[in-house]
């Protein structure tokens, strides 16, 4: 062996336009898309909301929104399922 084969065999590093958060981004992006077309942004109302869907108090639907770590780990003691995702921006701008 030598070294311009093994050379040959490398992959390029990637070039400075090359964003390692590109496709992350873009699943992060395609999911917030889904979020947003697919249920009800509630806001601040999120924990309440979602409390009062899973007590039966309101029909159940899909929603989002923002809600503290302490209404979070509230929520979850309920035995409410939540999850936090990333709200990646629609685009860089």
């Amino acid at each position: 062996r030598d070294a311009a084969s093994d050379d040959a065999a490398a992959p390029a590093p990637p070039g400075p336009a090359a964003d390692p958060r590109g496709p992350m981004l873009a699943a992060l992006r395609q999911l917030r898309r889904a979020v947003e077309a697919n249920a009800d942004n509630v806001g601040d109302a999120f924990a309440d909301q979602a409390l009062k869907m899973h007590d039966g108090e309101i029909p159940e639907r899909p929603i989002y929104g923002d809600a503290t770590p302490e209404e979070n780990e509230k929520l979850e003691d309920a035995g409410v399922m939540v999850k936090r995702i990333p709200w990646a921006p629609i685009d860089d701008a």
